[in-house]
């Protein structure tokens, strides 16, 4: 039998205070930990807390020394979670998690999915990987972190040149890039992030086509003329202008008054606004 805590260190034992459960769940939230996988074994602990990313990040040090093509699986879906190439927040599709995997030279296995998955990194759905937020961002590590805002976005824009490169025969991952670029134009007025955005744009075209694929041709159409819209203002607005009409008009092709009133509304407000604003920077 143990001895008791008085014998030990005597009468005077401090006790520490438990963590409450507000509390617990607003750390847990902090971390992107969901509650209901501490819930059943949190005892007013913050050790119950960090227990199950403590232990994943033991299982991630041993996938990282002994598994390079699970580590690869695992910095694909990181990748993917912090560049936003997702359906939902914590759900990647497989086919573009194996295209960064081939692309970066790993075998791809679909044996090693089902090894991340008994490792509870992960969970398998269809065509879909089901993967933790919390297991992302704090437990996956890449060789090297970058750090300072300026370095960020540089190694942010290589890396969406990376993305274009890999997902070239993929368009609706070129598609989400282009979107997600031109957000970032939106957040830095960076003219980096607008031209990526264009090649983006355009390497999805040259498989969205007109006849094969009618509704994401227009879609990527009328976000091609969104960006030279954009563009109007900054550098060669003549040039601009007639791009973006162009790409506007294109648009239209599809999204006609009968099949898609609210869309042919929308683009024609676009074209008119376009017309003069193109006017008044002539006039300039």
């Amino acid at each position: 039998m143990c001895p008791s805590f008085e014998k030990l260190f005597g009468k005077n034992v401090i006790k520490i205070k438990g963590v409450e459960e507000d509390l617990a769940k607003e750390i847990a939230r902090k971390l992107n930990i969901p509650w209901e996988s501490v819930e059943s074994r949190f005892n007013n602990t913050i050790g119950s807390i960090l227990l199950e990313l403590a232990e994943m990040k033991k299982r991630w040090i041993v996938i990282l020394n002994n598994h390079p093509e699970q580590a690869a699986i695992l910095c694909a879906l990181k990748k993917m979670h912090f560049y936003g190439l997702y359906k939902e927040k914590e759900t990647f599709l497989k086919e573009w998690i194996r295209t960064i995997c081939l692309k970066e030279e790993y075998d791809w296995k679909k044996h090693n999915l089902e090894q991340l998955q008994r490792k509870d990194f992960l969970k398998l759905a269809g065509e879909n990987v089901l993967a933790e937020e919390a297991y992302l961002e704090t437990i996956v590590t890449f060789a090297e972190e970058v750090t300072g805002e300026v370095e960020l976005y540089k190694e942010l824009i290589k890396a969406y040149q990376e993305m274009i490169e890999i997902f070239q025969e993929i368009p609706e991952a070129l598609h989400l890039i282009g979107m997600i670029l031109r957000a970032v134009w939106t957040r830095t007025s960076d003219l980096a992030s607008l031209r990526l955005a264009l090649q983006a744009y355009g390497e999805a075209l040259k498989i969205y086509t007109l006849k094969e694929y009618p509704n994401e041709y227009a879609l990527a159409q009328w976000d091609l003329g969104a960006l030279f819209h954009n563009l109007i203002l900054l550098k060669e607005k003549e040039e601009n202008c007639l791009k973006a009409e162009k790409a506007i008009q294109n648009a239209l092709k599809i999204f006609t008054e009968e099949a898609y009133p609210i869309f042919n509304k929308t683009l024609k407000e676009n074209l008119l606004e376009l017309s003069n604003l193109c006017k008044n920077s002539k006039n300039k």
